[in-house]
Protein backbone atom coordinates (compact mmCIF):
# COMPACT_ATOMS: atom_id res chain seq x y z
CA UNK A 1 0.00 0.00 0.00
CA UNK A 2 2.81 2.36 0.89
CA UNK A 3 4.57 1.61 -2.38
CA UNK A 4 1.37 2.43 -4.30
CA UNK A 5 1.00 5.73 -2.47
CA UNK A 6 4.65 6.55 -3.08
CA UNK A 7 4.26 5.67 -6.77
CA UNK A 8 1.26 7.98 -7.21
CA UNK A 9 3.03 10.68 -5.22
CA UNK A 10 6.03 10.53 -7.55
CA UNK A 11 3.75 10.62 -10.58
CA UNK A 12 1.91 13.64 -9.19
CA UNK A 13 5.17 15.47 -8.49
CA UNK A 14 6.45 14.62 -11.94
CA UNK A 15 3.19 15.82 -13.53
CA UNK A 16 3.31 19.05 -11.49
CA UNK A 17 6.91 19.74 -12.44
CA UNK A 18 6.04 19.22 -16.08
CA UNK A 19 3.40 21.98 -16.06
CA UNK A 20 4.12 25.53 -17.11
CA UNK A 21 3.73 28.42 -14.67
CA UNK A 22 0.45 29.59 -16.21
CA UNK A 23 -1.04 26.10 -16.11
CA UNK A 24 0.00 25.74 -12.47
CA UNK A 25 -1.75 29.01 -11.58
CA UNK A 26 -4.88 28.00 -13.50
CA UNK A 27 -4.99 24.59 -11.87
CA UNK A 28 -4.60 26.03 -8.36
CA UNK A 29 -7.33 28.62 -9.06
CA UNK A 30 -9.70 25.92 -10.32
CA UNK A 31 -9.08 23.75 -7.26
CA UNK A 32 -9.62 26.67 -4.85
CA UNK A 33 -12.83 27.73 -6.63
CA UNK A 34 -14.14 24.17 -6.57
CA UNK A 35 -13.38 23.83 -2.85
CA UNK A 36 -15.10 27.15 -2.08
CA UNK A 37 -18.20 26.18 -4.05
CA UNK A 38 -18.32 22.76 -2.41
CA UNK A 39 -18.02 24.42 1.00
CA UNK A 40 -20.89 26.80 0.21
CA UNK A 41 -23.05 23.93 -1.03
CA UNK A 42 -22.28 21.84 2.03
CA UNK A 43 -22.95 24.76 4.37
CA UNK A 44 -26.23 25.60 2.60
CA UNK A 45 -27.67 22.08 2.77
CA UNK A 46 -26.39 21.19 6.24
CA UNK A 47 -27.17 24.33 8.20
CA UNK A 48 -29.43 23.80 11.20
CA UNK A 49 -32.67 25.76 11.57
CA UNK A 50 -33.42 26.72 15.17
CA UNK A 51 -36.89 27.36 16.58
CA UNK A 52 -38.11 28.72 19.89
CA UNK A 53 -38.63 25.96 22.44
CA UNK A 54 -39.76 28.19 25.31
CA UNK A 55 -39.71 31.93 25.91
CA UNK A 56 -40.46 34.23 28.81
CA UNK A 57 -38.99 31.78 31.34
CA UNK A 58 -37.44 32.68 34.70
CA UNK A 59 -33.74 31.98 35.20
CA UNK A 60 -34.47 29.00 37.46
CA UNK A 61 -36.44 27.23 34.75
CA UNK A 62 -33.85 28.12 32.12
CA UNK A 63 -31.11 26.51 34.21
CA UNK A 64 -33.09 23.28 34.65
CA UNK A 65 -34.09 23.11 30.98
CA UNK A 66 -30.57 23.69 29.63
CA UNK A 67 -29.20 21.04 32.00
CA UNK A 68 -31.81 18.58 30.75
CA UNK A 69 -31.03 19.43 27.12
CA UNK A 70 -27.33 18.77 27.76
CA UNK A 71 -28.30 15.43 29.28
CA UNK A 72 -30.39 14.58 26.19
CA UNK A 73 -27.56 15.72 23.85
CA UNK A 74 -29.90 18.22 22.20
CA UNK A 75 -28.06 21.34 20.98
CA UNK A 76 -29.58 24.66 21.97
CA UNK A 77 -29.01 28.41 21.76
CA UNK A 78 -30.04 31.19 24.12
CA UNK A 79 -31.73 34.24 22.65
CA UNK A 80 -31.97 37.27 24.86
CA UNK A 81 -32.44 36.56 28.54
CA UNK A 82 -35.52 34.34 28.54
CA UNK A 83 -35.74 32.33 25.28
CA UNK A 84 -34.31 28.91 24.46
CA UNK A 85 -33.97 27.74 20.86
CA UNK A 86 -33.38 24.18 19.64
CA UNK A 87 -33.17 22.62 16.15
CA UNK A 88 -36.54 22.51 14.44
CA UNK A 89 -36.58 18.70 14.21
CA UNK A 90 -35.89 18.41 17.96
CA UNK A 91 -38.67 20.72 19.22
CA UNK A 92 -41.31 18.03 19.76
CA UNK A 93 -38.87 15.56 21.30
CA UNK A 94 -37.48 18.20 23.67
CA UNK A 95 -40.94 19.24 24.84
CA UNK A 96 -41.97 15.63 25.48
CA UNK A 97 -38.79 14.87 27.43
CA UNK A 98 -39.04 18.09 29.46
CA UNK A 99 -42.71 17.49 30.20
CA UNK A 100 -41.73 14.18 31.81
CA UNK A 101 -39.67 16.18 34.33
CA UNK A 102 -42.42 18.82 34.81
CA UNK A 103 -40.43 21.45 32.97
CA UNK A 104 -40.91 24.31 32.63
CA UNK A 105 -42.33 24.65 36.12
CA UNK A 106 -43.89 28.02 35.21
CA UNK A 107 -46.18 26.24 32.75
CA UNK A 108 -49.65 25.21 33.78
CA UNK A 109 -51.39 21.96 32.95
CA UNK A 110 -54.73 20.46 33.88
CA UNK A 111 -53.35 18.50 36.85
CA UNK A 112 -51.85 21.68 38.31
CA UNK A 113 -55.35 23.00 38.89
CA UNK A 114 -55.89 20.49 41.72
CA UNK A 115 -52.40 19.76 43.04
CA UNK A 116 -52.36 22.62 45.55
CA UNK A 117 -56.09 22.71 46.23
CA UNK A 118 -57.23 22.80 49.84
CA UNK A 119 -60.38 23.34 51.87
CA UNK A 120 -59.52 27.04 52.14
CA UNK A 121 -59.43 27.55 48.38
CA UNK A 122 -62.20 29.85 47.15
CA UNK A 123 -64.17 29.73 43.95
CA UNK A 124 -62.22 32.77 42.76
CA UNK A 125 -58.94 30.86 43.17
CA UNK A 126 -60.35 27.98 41.16
CA UNK A 127 -61.53 30.30 38.39
CA UNK A 128 -58.07 31.89 38.20
CA UNK A 129 -56.46 28.44 37.93
CA UNK A 130 -58.92 27.43 35.22
CA UNK A 131 -58.24 30.64 33.29
CA UNK A 132 -54.47 30.06 33.44
CA UNK A 133 -54.90 26.50 32.20
CA UNK A 134 -57.04 27.73 29.29
CA UNK A 135 -54.43 30.34 28.37
CA UNK A 136 -51.61 27.77 28.40
CA UNK A 137 -53.63 25.28 26.36
CA UNK A 138 -54.63 27.89 23.79
CA UNK A 139 -51.04 29.10 23.54
CA UNK A 140 -49.79 25.57 22.77
CA UNK A 141 -52.57 25.04 20.23
CA UNK A 142 -51.78 28.29 18.41
CA UNK A 143 -48.03 27.61 18.40
CA UNK A 144 -48.70 24.24 16.75
CA UNK A 145 -50.12 26.04 13.69
CA UNK A 146 -47.69 26.13 10.79
CA UNK A 147 -46.45 29.67 10.25
CA UNK A 148 -46.46 30.72 13.94
CA UNK A 149 -43.38 30.35 16.13
CA UNK A 150 -44.65 31.85 19.38
CA UNK A 151 -47.95 32.98 20.92
CA UNK A 152 -49.27 34.59 24.10
CA UNK A 153 -52.95 34.42 25.09
CA UNK A 154 -54.74 36.55 27.70
CA UNK A 155 -58.38 35.94 28.61
CA UNK A 156 -60.59 38.51 30.31
CA UNK A 157 -63.57 36.76 31.88
CA UNK A 158 -65.85 39.13 33.84
CA UNK A 159 -67.47 38.07 37.10
CA UNK A 160 -71.11 38.53 36.12
CA UNK A 161 -73.70 38.31 38.87
CA UNK A 162 -77.07 36.62 38.51
CA UNK A 163 -79.04 39.20 40.46
CA UNK A 164 -82.05 40.62 38.67
CA UNK A 165 -81.17 44.20 39.53
CA UNK A 166 -77.59 43.87 38.28
CA UNK A 167 -76.32 46.14 35.60
CA UNK A 168 -75.93 45.14 31.96
CA UNK A 169 -73.94 41.93 31.44
CA UNK A 170 -70.28 42.35 30.42
CA UNK A 171 -69.11 39.94 27.72
CA UNK A 172 -65.71 38.20 27.91
CA UNK A 173 -62.83 39.18 25.64
CA UNK A 174 -59.38 37.93 24.73
CA UNK A 175 -56.12 39.16 23.24
CA UNK A 176 -53.55 37.10 21.35
CA UNK A 177 -49.98 38.11 20.47
CA UNK A 178 -48.27 36.00 17.81
CA UNK A 179 -44.83 35.85 16.20
CA UNK A 180 -44.93 34.97 12.52
CA UNK A 181 -42.70 32.25 11.11
CA UNK A 182 -43.86 32.38 7.52
CA UNK A 183 -47.58 32.04 6.83
CA UNK A 184 -47.43 33.93 3.54
CA UNK A 185 -50.75 34.33 1.80
CA UNK A 186 -52.50 32.23 4.48
CA UNK A 187 -52.08 34.84 7.21
CA UNK A 188 -55.66 36.13 6.95
CA UNK A 189 -56.99 32.58 7.20
CA UNK A 190 -54.71 31.85 10.17
CA UNK A 191 -55.91 34.95 12.06
CA UNK A 192 -59.56 33.95 11.57
CA UNK A 193 -58.77 30.44 12.79
CA UNK A 194 -57.10 31.82 15.91
CA UNK A 195 -60.14 33.97 16.66
CA UNK A 196 -62.45 30.96 16.36
CA UNK A 197 -60.19 28.72 18.48
CA UNK A 198 -60.03 31.25 21.31
CA UNK A 199 -63.76 32.05 21.08
CA UNK A 200 -64.78 28.42 21.57
CA UNK A 201 -62.78 28.15 24.81
CA UNK A 202 -65.02 30.48 26.83
CA UNK A 203 -68.78 30.80 27.13
CA UNK A 204 -70.27 33.88 25.40
CA UNK A 205 -66.90 34.80 23.87
CA UNK A 206 -67.35 35.70 20.20
CA UNK A 207 -64.64 35.91 17.51
CA UNK A 208 -65.29 39.65 17.20
CA UNK A 209 -64.14 40.09 20.81
CA UNK A 210 -60.80 38.37 20.17
CA UNK A 211 -58.02 40.82 19.32
CA UNK A 212 -54.99 39.46 17.47
CA UNK A 213 -51.73 41.40 17.07
CA UNK A 214 -48.22 40.45 16.00
CA UNK A 215 -44.90 41.06 17.73
CA UNK A 216 -44.48 44.35 15.82
CA UNK A 217 -47.76 45.74 17.17
CA UNK A 218 -49.76 45.42 13.95
CA UNK A 219 -53.46 44.76 14.52
CA UNK A 220 -54.45 41.64 12.59
CA UNK A 221 -58.04 41.08 13.71
CA UNK A 222 -60.52 41.06 10.85
CA UNK A 223 -62.34 44.37 10.47
CA UNK A 224 -59.91 46.21 12.77
CA UNK A 225 -56.60 46.58 10.98
CA UNK A 226 -56.50 48.92 8.02
CA UNK A 227 -52.95 47.89 7.17
CA UNK A 228 -53.86 44.20 7.27
CA UNK A 229 -56.86 44.72 5.01
CA UNK A 230 -54.83 46.89 2.65
CA UNK A 231 -52.15 44.21 2.36
CA UNK A 232 -54.78 41.63 1.49
CA UNK A 233 -56.42 43.99 -1.01
CA UNK A 234 -53.04 44.72 -2.61
CA UNK A 235 -52.38 41.00 -3.03
CA UNK A 236 -55.77 40.46 -4.69
CA UNK A 237 -55.30 43.55 -6.86
CA UNK A 238 -51.85 42.43 -8.03
CA UNK A 239 -53.18 38.99 -8.90
CA UNK A 240 -56.02 40.40 -11.02
CA UNK A 241 -53.76 42.95 -12.75
CA UNK A 242 -51.23 40.28 -13.69
CA UNK A 243 -54.02 38.09 -15.06
CA UNK A 244 -55.50 40.87 -17.21
CA UNK A 245 -52.06 41.97 -18.45
CA UNK A 246 -51.19 38.45 -19.54
CA UNK A 247 -54.54 37.78 -21.20
CA UNK A 248 -54.70 41.05 -23.17
CA UNK A 249 -51.04 40.91 -24.19
CA UNK A 250 -51.43 37.33 -25.43
CA UNK A 251 -54.44 38.38 -27.50
CA UNK A 252 -52.86 41.45 -29.11
CA UNK A 253 -49.51 39.79 -29.85
CA UNK A 254 -51.28 37.56 -32.36
CA UNK A 255 -52.08 40.72 -34.33
CA UNK A 256 -48.98 42.93 -34.02
CA UNK A 257 -46.39 40.29 -33.21
CA UNK A 258 -44.59 39.15 -30.11
CA UNK A 259 -42.74 41.81 -28.18
CA UNK A 260 -44.68 44.64 -29.83
CA UNK A 261 -47.29 45.13 -27.08
CA UNK A 262 -47.09 46.61 -23.59
CA UNK A 263 -50.15 46.37 -21.34
CA UNK A 264 -50.70 48.06 -17.99
CA UNK A 265 -53.91 47.28 -16.09
CA UNK A 266 -55.20 49.06 -12.99
CA UNK A 267 -57.82 47.21 -10.96
CA UNK A 268 -59.74 48.80 -8.09
CA UNK A 269 -60.76 46.29 -5.44
CA UNK A 270 -63.55 46.77 -2.89
CA UNK A 271 -62.88 45.24 0.53
CA UNK A 272 -66.25 46.32 1.96
CA UNK A 273 -68.58 43.66 3.32
CA UNK A 274 -72.18 44.35 2.27
CA UNK A 275 -75.26 42.51 3.49
CA UNK A 276 -78.65 42.97 1.81
CA UNK A 277 -81.85 41.46 3.25
CA UNK A 278 -85.03 41.33 1.13
CA UNK A 279 -88.52 40.25 2.21
CA UNK A 280 -91.14 39.14 -0.33
CA UNK A 281 -94.73 38.04 0.30
CA UNK A 282 -96.42 35.66 -2.14
CA UNK A 283 -99.47 33.37 -2.17
CA UNK A 284 -98.69 29.79 -1.17
CA UNK A 285 -100.37 28.33 -4.27
CA UNK A 286 -98.78 28.96 -7.63
CA UNK A 287 -101.08 30.80 -10.02
CA UNK A 288 -103.33 32.15 -7.28
CA UNK A 289 -103.65 35.85 -6.51
CA UNK A 290 -104.84 35.36 -2.95
CA UNK A 291 -103.51 33.35 -0.08
CA UNK A 292 -105.17 30.66 1.97
CA UNK A 293 -107.84 31.84 4.41
CA UNK A 294 -106.52 31.64 7.94
CA UNK A 295 -109.56 33.26 9.71
CA UNK A 296 -112.76 35.07 8.70
CA UNK A 297 -115.05 37.34 10.80
CA UNK A 298 -118.54 38.37 9.57
CA UNK A 299 -120.63 41.08 11.29
CA UNK A 300 -124.26 41.72 10.25
CA UNK A 301 -126.53 44.56 11.53
CA UNK A 302 -130.25 44.85 10.70
CA UNK A 303 -132.59 47.61 11.98
CA UNK A 304 -136.26 48.25 11.19
CA UNK A 305 -138.14 50.91 13.12
CA UNK A 306 -140.99 53.43 13.33
CA UNK A 307 -141.03 56.73 15.11
CA UNK A 308 -138.29 57.59 17.45
CA UNK A 309 -138.92 57.45 21.17
CA UNK A 310 -137.34 60.10 23.33
CA UNK A 311 -135.88 59.91 26.79
CA UNK A 312 -137.01 62.39 29.45
CA UNK A 313 -134.65 65.24 29.85
CA UNK A 314 -133.65 68.49 28.31
CA UNK A 315 -132.42 66.81 25.14
CA UNK A 316 -135.92 65.52 24.38
CA UNK A 317 -137.38 69.00 24.50
CA UNK A 318 -135.71 69.81 21.23
CA UNK A 319 -138.27 70.44 18.56
CA UNK A 320 -138.82 67.48 16.23
CA UNK A 321 -138.98 67.91 12.53
CA UNK A 322 -141.17 65.84 10.36
CA UNK A 323 -139.41 63.27 8.25
CA UNK A 324 -140.85 61.40 5.32
CA UNK A 325 -141.09 57.62 5.37
CA UNK A 326 -139.43 57.18 8.72
CA UNK A 327 -142.05 54.85 10.16
CA UNK A 328 -141.17 51.84 7.89
CA UNK A 329 -137.38 52.43 7.44
CA UNK A 330 -135.04 49.34 7.11
CA UNK A 331 -131.26 49.39 7.84
CA UNK A 332 -128.85 46.55 6.99
CA UNK A 333 -125.05 46.47 7.54
CA UNK A 334 -122.61 43.60 6.97
CA UNK A 335 -118.85 43.65 7.69
CA UNK A 336 -116.53 40.79 6.70
CA UNK A 337 -112.87 40.49 7.77
CA UNK A 338 -110.72 37.78 6.12
CA UNK A 339 -107.16 36.98 7.23
CA UNK A 340 -105.18 35.15 4.55
CA UNK A 341 -101.94 33.21 4.95
CA UNK A 342 -99.08 34.39 2.68
CA UNK A 343 -95.61 33.01 2.19
CA UNK A 344 -92.84 35.26 3.51
CA UNK A 345 -89.65 34.90 1.46
CA UNK A 346 -86.52 36.37 3.05
CA UNK A 347 -83.46 36.77 0.85
CA UNK A 348 -80.06 37.59 2.33
CA UNK A 349 -77.27 38.56 -0.05
CA UNK A 350 -73.70 38.95 1.22
CA UNK A 351 -71.15 40.69 -0.94
CA UNK A 352 -67.78 39.22 -0.14
CA UNK A 353 -64.74 41.52 -0.01
CA UNK A 354 -62.35 41.49 -2.92
CA UNK A 355 -64.88 42.34 -5.63
CA UNK A 356 -63.70 44.32 -8.67
CA UNK A 357 -65.20 47.81 -8.83
CA UNK A 358 -63.62 49.11 -12.03
CA UNK A 359 -60.78 48.39 -14.45
CA UNK A 360 -58.68 50.81 -16.49
CA UNK A 361 -56.37 49.50 -19.19
CA UNK A 362 -53.53 51.20 -21.05
CA UNK A 363 -52.04 49.63 -24.19
CA UNK A 364 -48.93 50.76 -26.05
CA UNK A 365 -48.25 49.30 -29.50
CA UNK A 366 -44.97 49.29 -31.36
CA UNK A 367 -45.43 51.73 -34.21
CA UNK A 368 -42.96 49.82 -36.39
CA UNK A 369 -45.18 46.72 -36.25
CA UNK A 370 -48.24 48.57 -37.62
CA UNK A 371 -49.12 48.96 -41.31
CA UNK A 372 -47.42 52.10 -42.65
CA UNK A 373 -46.14 52.61 -39.07
CA UNK A 374 -49.35 54.43 -38.20
CA UNK A 375 -52.30 53.77 -35.89
CA UNK A 376 -55.44 54.99 -37.62
CA UNK A 377 -58.57 56.09 -35.80
CA UNK A 378 -60.49 53.06 -37.06
CA UNK A 379 -57.78 50.65 -35.89
CA UNK A 380 -57.59 52.40 -32.53
CA UNK A 381 -61.35 52.06 -31.99
CA UNK A 382 -61.14 48.41 -33.04
CA UNK A 383 -58.31 47.72 -30.57
CA UNK A 384 -60.30 49.42 -27.78
CA UNK A 385 -63.35 47.25 -28.47
CA UNK A 386 -61.22 44.11 -28.53
CA UNK A 387 -59.59 44.99 -25.19
CA UNK A 388 -62.96 45.78 -23.56
CA UNK A 389 -64.45 42.50 -24.71
CA UNK A 390 -61.40 40.57 -23.52
CA UNK A 391 -61.43 42.21 -20.08
CA UNK A 392 -65.15 41.66 -19.57
CA UNK A 393 -67.36 43.83 -17.38
CA UNK A 394 -66.38 46.65 -15.01
CA UNK A 395 -64.05 48.20 -17.62
CA UNK A 396 -64.38 51.97 -17.28
CA UNK A 397 -61.59 53.23 -19.53
CA UNK A 398 -59.27 51.86 -22.23
CA UNK A 399 -56.54 53.82 -23.98
CA UNK A 400 -54.51 52.56 -26.96
CA UNK A 401 -51.55 54.47 -28.43
CA UNK A 402 -48.65 53.66 -30.76
CA UNK A 403 -45.02 54.57 -30.02
CA UNK A 404 -41.57 53.49 -31.16
CA UNK A 405 -40.21 50.79 -28.86
CA UNK A 406 -36.65 50.89 -27.55
CA UNK A 407 -34.08 48.49 -28.96
CA UNK A 408 -33.61 45.14 -27.18
CA UNK A 409 -30.04 46.11 -26.18
CA UNK A 410 -31.38 49.02 -24.14
CA UNK A 411 -33.99 46.92 -22.45
CA UNK A 412 -31.36 44.31 -21.66
CA UNK A 413 -29.95 46.62 -18.96
CA UNK A 414 -33.06 46.04 -16.88
CA UNK A 415 -32.02 42.53 -15.92
CA UNK A 416 -33.05 41.43 -12.52
CA UNK A 417 -30.31 42.04 -10.00
CA UNK A 418 -29.52 39.95 -6.99
CA UNK A 419 -27.56 36.90 -5.91
CA UNK A 420 -28.50 33.69 -7.71
CA UNK A 421 -26.94 30.54 -6.41
CA UNK A 422 -27.75 28.33 -9.43
CA UNK A 423 -25.27 29.88 -11.94
CA UNK A 424 -22.43 29.54 -9.44
CA UNK A 425 -23.33 25.92 -8.87
CA UNK A 426 -23.39 25.21 -12.61
CA UNK A 427 -20.03 26.94 -13.14
CA UNK A 428 -18.52 25.01 -10.25
CA UNK A 429 -19.72 21.69 -11.65
CA UNK A 430 -18.32 22.60 -15.07
CA UNK A 431 -14.94 23.51 -13.52
CA UNK A 432 -14.83 20.28 -11.54
CA UNK A 433 -15.71 18.23 -14.63
CA UNK A 434 -13.02 20.07 -16.63
CA UNK A 435 -10.45 19.44 -13.91
CA UNK A 436 -11.26 15.72 -13.79
CA UNK A 437 -11.09 15.53 -17.60
CA UNK A 438 -7.66 17.20 -17.71
CA UNK A 439 -6.27 14.93 -15.00
CA UNK A 440 -7.56 11.78 -16.69
CA UNK A 441 -6.30 12.92 -20.07
CA UNK A 442 -2.83 13.73 -18.73
CA UNK A 443 -2.71 10.41 -16.90
CA UNK A 444 -3.71 8.47 -20.03
CA UNK A 445 -1.18 10.35 -22.14
CA UNK A 446 1.61 9.70 -19.69
CA UNK A 447 0.68 6.03 -19.45
CA UNK A 448 0.76 5.71 -23.24
CA UNK A 449 4.19 7.37 -23.38
CA UNK A 450 5.52 5.03 -20.69
CA UNK A 451 4.19 1.98 -22.51
CA UNK A 452 5.74 3.14 -25.79
CA UNK A 453 9.08 3.80 -24.11
CA UNK A 454 8.97 0.42 -22.36
CA UNK A 455 8.30 -1.30 -25.67
CA UNK A 456 11.20 0.51 -27.30
CA UNK A 457 13.57 -0.28 -24.44
CA UNK A 458 12.45 -3.89 -24.44
CA UNK A 459 13.33 -4.22 -28.09
CA UNK A 460 16.75 -2.66 -27.47
CA UNK A 461 17.38 -4.96 -24.53
CA UNK A 462 16.45 -8.02 -26.51
CA UNK A 463 18.80 -7.05 -29.31
CA UNK A 464 21.64 -6.39 -26.88
CA UNK A 465 21.19 -9.64 -24.96
CA UNK A 466 20.54 -11.93 -27.88
CA UNK A 467 23.12 -10.50 -30.28
CA UNK A 468 22.67 -10.93 -34.03
CA UNK A 469 20.21 -13.22 -35.80
CA UNK A 470 22.73 -16.06 -36.37
CA UNK A 471 23.38 -16.46 -32.69
CA UNK A 472 19.66 -16.44 -32.12
CA UNK A 473 19.21 -19.38 -34.50
CA UNK A 474 22.13 -21.32 -32.96
CA UNK A 475 20.86 -21.10 -29.40
CA UNK A 476 17.22 -21.14 -30.20
CA UNK A 477 16.11 -23.25 -27.25
CA UNK A 478 17.95 -21.45 -24.44
CA UNK A 479 17.31 -17.96 -25.77
CA UNK A 480 13.62 -18.72 -26.36
CA UNK A 481 13.33 -19.69 -22.71
CA UNK A 482 15.21 -16.54 -21.71
CA UNK A 483 12.94 -14.40 -23.89
CA UNK A 484 9.86 -15.81 -22.18
CA UNK A 485 11.34 -15.05 -18.77
CA UNK A 486 12.21 -11.52 -19.86
CA UNK A 487 8.69 -10.97 -21.20
CA UNK A 488 7.19 -12.26 -17.95
CA UNK A 489 9.47 -10.04 -15.89
CA UNK A 490 8.60 -7.01 -18.05
CA UNK A 491 4.86 -7.63 -17.60
CA UNK A 492 5.15 -7.99 -13.82
CA UNK A 493 7.73 -5.25 -13.13
CA UNK A 494 7.63 -2.72 -15.98
CA UNK A 495 8.94 0.12 -13.80
CA UNK A 496 12.00 -1.89 -12.72
CA UNK A 497 12.76 -2.88 -16.32
CA UNK A 498 12.54 0.72 -17.47
CA UNK A 499 14.87 1.84 -14.70
CA UNK A 500 17.30 -1.00 -15.45
CA UNK A 501 17.40 -0.19 -19.15
CA UNK A 502 17.94 3.48 -18.41
CA UNK A 503 20.93 2.59 -16.26
CA UNK A 504 22.32 0.39 -19.02
CA UNK A 505 21.95 3.10 -21.62
CA UNK A 506 23.56 5.65 -19.34
CA UNK A 507 26.53 3.34 -18.84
Amino acid sequence: MQETIQKYKEKLIEYWNGLTRNRKISLVAIIIAALVVLFLIFNYFTRVEYKVLYSGLPLKDQSKITAKLDELSIPYKLEGTSSILVPAEEVNRARIELAGDNLPSSGYDYDSMFQDSSWSQTSFDKSVRLKRWKEETLQQSIESIEGISNATVMLTIPDNTNFVLAEQEVLPSASVTIVWDGGGSRRAEIVKSIQNIVATSTVKLTPDNVTVIDNEGALLSSGMSDSFVSDEAYAIQSKHEALYDQKIKYLLEHVVGRGNVTVMTSVKISMDVEKTVGVKYAPPLEGEDEGLIRSMDTLKETMQGGSAVGVPGTETNIEDYETLGSENSLYNKQTETINRELNELRTEVRKTPGQIENITISVILNKKALPNEELTTEDQALFIDVVKNAAGSNVTQVSVIAKDFAEPEVIADAEEKGFNFLPILIIALILIALLVFLLLRARAKKKAEEEAEAERLRELALKKELGDEDMELEFETDESRMKKQIDLFIEQRPEAVVQLLRNWLNE
